[in-house]
């Protein structure tokens, strides 16, 4: 069979002949590409840790001072600098905070408010003993009972006590209501300084007071009760010490 003429128009090219076959292609890779690190998430670690020891050292500073100053020198990366600055923000503070109570505490002195409160104690508590004794000897026709009255030296102090005699137990319990008609105390008052450690006084056959009586004059003329155990307090002239009883 001839083959087809050339029928294009003279001096026109002819295009050049296409052909029906499959025209054949690169080969493409099918495999995925490699996972690349993840650079950002790491980044963000980093920066977490080192802000670790600065959000600890705040803390530290903020709610344990002396702490908080030692872990700064040691843990933080800090400038010098700053560490010095924060240093003196975090200590000077608590220096004037230490010497302001200083003078606070000095020119309160509560040892001296303790002493002075004891020693307005023991003068009531000796107003109340001497008052009752007193009223006892009115009530009494001017005169103590026989087993009260002589069982005191003159100008001797005697303890206040279950245990300085009968006589001081009869006078205990004429004063109480056990004996006689009257009652004048419901029960002794003690001394803080005595009362403060444990309490001595249950009855009066186990008592301890704290004070003294002093049989003045002509015996079961006047007992006096005084207070051994008055403290002396700096700069109070209006207090002045019993003498010591005689056990």
């Amino acid at each position: 069979m001839d083959p087809k003429p050339n029928t294009a128009p003279f001096g026109a090219t002819q295009p050049p002949a296409t052909s029906s076959a499959p025209v054949p292609t690169p080969p493409f890779n099918t495999n995925p590409p490699p996972m690349q690190p993840a650079t950002v998430p790491q980044a963000q670690s980093l920066q977490s840790q080192s802000s670790t020891p600065t959000i600890i050292t705040i803390l530290l500073l903020i709610f344990l001072t002396p702490i908080g100053v030692i872990v700064m020198w040691l843990w933080p990366k800090w400038k010098i600098w700053v560490k010095v600055l924060v240093m003196i923000l975090a200590v000077v503070p608590v220096i004037i905070t230490g010497i302001f109570l200083s003078i606070v505490l000095v020119s309160i002195n509560p040892t001296r408010q303790f002493q002075l409160a004891n020693n307005t104690a023991r003068q009531n508590y000796t107003s109340s003993i001497q008052g009752a004794v007193d009223q006892l000897k009115i009530n009494n026709a001017g005169q103590f009972p026989p087993e009260v009255g002589s069982s005191l030296p003159v100008g001797v102090p005697v303890p206040l006590a279950s245990s300085s005699g009968p006589g001081i137990v009869a006078l205990c319990e004429y004063l109480t209501g056990v004996k006689g008609t009257d009652v004048y105390l419901s029960r002794l008052p003690i001394d803080p300084k005595v009362a403060e450690p444990y309490q001595k006084w249950k009855d009066c056959n186990d008592f301890d007071t704290g004070f003294v009586l002093i049989e003045s004059g002509i015996p079961g003329s006047r007992i006096t009760v005084e207070a051994p155990l008055m403290e002396k307090v700096a700069g109070d002239k209006s207090i002045e010490v019993s003498p010591e009883p005689q056990q």
